[in-house]
């Protein structure tokens, strides 16, 4: 299944300590629907405050930034790096996206692939194939993407319900490339 680790002293996970972990399953009943399911495949969530918890105040009105993978872009800020998820055109993967939100959820897409979820927090699901995902903290979804389409960057899309809702400049995206 999938999971995350965190903090449980204070605020620390809100400044970053927490990561996902990983539990291979050797009799997954899903083995046949995907062909690569490794650290590659990990996807996390994540809000970001340009000021830490213990100095800034109770619970800020937004984050200023969200990082997929750890990157993100924030308005206003610089064009640094994002995300890049690299697949190979018809190959199945299986995603396993991880909310390490301490509040927003996010309304999570991939430009013109649709999803097949397959697990919920950690639990083998019927599966279910979507356009979006909407993901709340500490919440956890295994989702099947076939790379069928033509060669080519896909914005990747995590809309957080508060703070900057927009994707303008790469804020609140990654990219799959084929």
């Amino acid at each position: 299944g999938t999971f995350w680790y965190h903090s449980h002293l204070s605020t620390q996970y809100c400044d970053g300590l927490r990561g996902p972990l990983v539990v291979y399953d050797p009799a997954d009943p899903y083995a046949d629907l995907y062909d690569v399911d490794d650290d590659t495949t990990v996807i996390t969530l994540s809000d970001w405050y340009h000021t830490a918890a213990k100095l800034g105040p109770a619970f800020p009105a937004g984050a200023d930034s969200v990082l997929i993978n750890g990157l993100g872009r924030f308005s206003g800020g610089t064009a640094s790096n994002l995300t890049v998820i690299t697949v190979e055109q018809g190959k199945r993967y299986r995603f396993r996206l991880v909310s390490l939100s301490c509040d927003p959820n996010f309304t999570f897409s991939i430009d013109g692939h649709n999803m097949t979820i397959i697990e919920v927090d950690g639990v083998n699901h019927e599966t279910l194939t979507v356009d979006s995902i909407q993901i709340f903290a500490s919440q956890r979804y295994s989702f099947i993407l076939n790379a069928t389409q033509d060669i080519d960057n896909y914005w990747i899309r995590a809309i957080p319900n508060t703070g900057t809702v927009d994707t303008t400049g790469g804020v609140n995206s990654a990219i799959l490339r084929y």
